[in-house]
């Protein structure tokens, strides 16, 4: 049907009116998008520019944190250096052994700390090093005493084998002396029957003061069982020389009577004063008797006298056998060596008497000399202490006399020079020149 004008006007109007409307539309939607698209830039520029803000802040940051690492450092270097300047001063002293050294003057409380903690553990090393030393030295002490023990053990078995060896040859030389004698009273007595009473307890006492020699004897065996490294028992006292010459004078009369040797003593021997141990000391002048008697020629003699001096007396025994030649005088004590002539006029000697003398005499202070006389005599002298043991004087001073005695013969053997300033200085007069070394025909 047709449309009439005013539809169609209407019509129009509404098509124009949705135009304007699409069109206002389009421009909402443009205006819109303008509007987007300049607030993004907005925001992009703001973003850049927080962006560049940020960066520049982390770059001021990074430059400050930087320098302060730098500054760090550098101040943790120079604290470091300090620190080992100071740590490596004790250090060093340390590792030189002076653990006295000390950590002091730290300010800081770490600091502070580490050098007490420094210093209580060298106290401690000290301490520790104290202990290890005294222990070293002790166990050094104790293995040195250990091994010298080990080291002497085999010489201290050597010398108790030597001494036993020593003794058991001394005793038996000495006991063969005693034994002859013992043997030559009993035969005396069984060829004569006859004899009186007297004669009899004359040869029975005799008998009985030998016997006594050879108990003193077995003593000294005895001694020597129990401690093998022991000395028989000397006991000096004031006696007169008679009292120990006599029993061996006895002895020796009886052996050599059968050979016609004549044995003279001088009168002064029986007098004389001398400190000695008496059986000792008969001992000795047995031996000494015994060695003149073997080497005698048959009806010779052997004079005994005696030769005073300050404070000793020397008791000579010269005998006239065979003589003593010159080259032998310097072995003439060693124990077991025998002589040519001593071996052409006896062949059963053991070479143990002159030995045994002279390490009897020396128990009492005394010295034994041997001396060759030309024309075949032999002169043997023994030196002992003699008139200085008084019953009227102090016992004290006796005592001091006897060591000022031993103490001047002990100077006699220093340097000559010395031995005249020492002797004065004693107030005492020097000695004249020993006869035995230059002995008169």
């Amino acid at each position: 049907m047709p449309q009439t004008p005013s539809a169609l006007h209407r019509t129009s109007y509404g098509r124009r009116l949705v135009q304007a409307f699409a069109a206002l539309a389009s421009l909402a939607l443009l205006l819109a998008w303008l509007g987007w698209h300049v607030l993004q830039q907005a925001e992009q520029r703001a973003l850049d520019l927080e962006r560049q803000r940020a960066d520049d802040s982390l770059r001021d940051a990074r430059r400050l944190f930087v320098g302060a690492s730098a500054n760090g450092v550098a101040l943790s270097l120079m604290l470091a250096l300090w620190l080992a300047a100071r740590l490596d001063a004790g250090l060093g002293a340390y590792a030189r052994g002076d653990f006295g050294h000390r950590f002091d003057g730290f300010r800081d409380r770490e600091f502070v700390a580490l050098g007490h903690q420094l210093n209580a553990m060298s106290a401690e090393v000290v301490q520790n090093r104290q202990r290890e030393a005294q222990f070293r030295n002790q166990l050094e002490a104790a293995v040195r005493d250990r091994t010298r023990d080990l080291t002497q053990a085999p010489d201290h078995l050597a010398a108790s084998e030597g001494a036993r060896q020593q003794l058991m040859a001394d005793i038996g030389h000495e006991l063969r002396t005693p034994v002859t004698v013992i043997r030559g009273e009993a035969q005396v007595a069984l060829r004569d029957p006859g004899r009186g009473l007297d004669s009899h307890r004359q040869a029975l006492t005799r008998i009985v003061n030998v016997t006594r020699q050879m108990g003193r004897l077995i003593e000294d065996l005895l001694v020597f069982v129990r401690n093998p490294a022991g000395t028989p028992a000397v006991r000096p006292r004031a006696i007169a020389l008679g009292t120990a010459l006599s029993p061996a004078l006895e002895n020796a009369a009886r052996l050599a009577a059968p050979r016609g040797i004549g044995l003279l003593p001088d009168d002064a021997v029986a007098a004389t004063r001398v400190l000695a141990d008496p059986d000792r000391l008969s001992q000795a002048i047995a031996a000494l008797l015994d060695n003149a008697l073997r080497y005698s020629h048959d009806g010779s003699r052997i004079t005994l006298q005696v030769l005073p001096d300050e404070d000793e007396v020397a008791l000579q025994i010269r005998d006239y056998g065979i003589g003593i030649d010159n080259r032998d005088l310097p072995h003439l004590f060693t124990r077991g060596w025998r002589g040519a002539q001593a071996r052409m006029h006896r062949a059963d000697g053991l070479g143990l008497g002159l030995a045994i003398a002279r390490d009897l005499i020396e128990m009492q202070g005394g010295r034994l000399s041997l001396a060759a006389v030309p024309g075949g005599a032999t002169v043997s002298r023994e030196r002992i202490l003699a008139r200085v043991w008084q019953a009227d004087r102090d016992p004290l001073t006796n005592v001091v006399d006897v060591y000022v005695s031993r103490l001047r013969r002990k100077m006699e053997e220093l340097d000559p020079r010395l031995r005249i300033v020492a002797i004065r200085g004693l107030g005492y007069r020097l000695p004249p020149p020993d006869p035995v070394q230059q002995p008169a025909p």
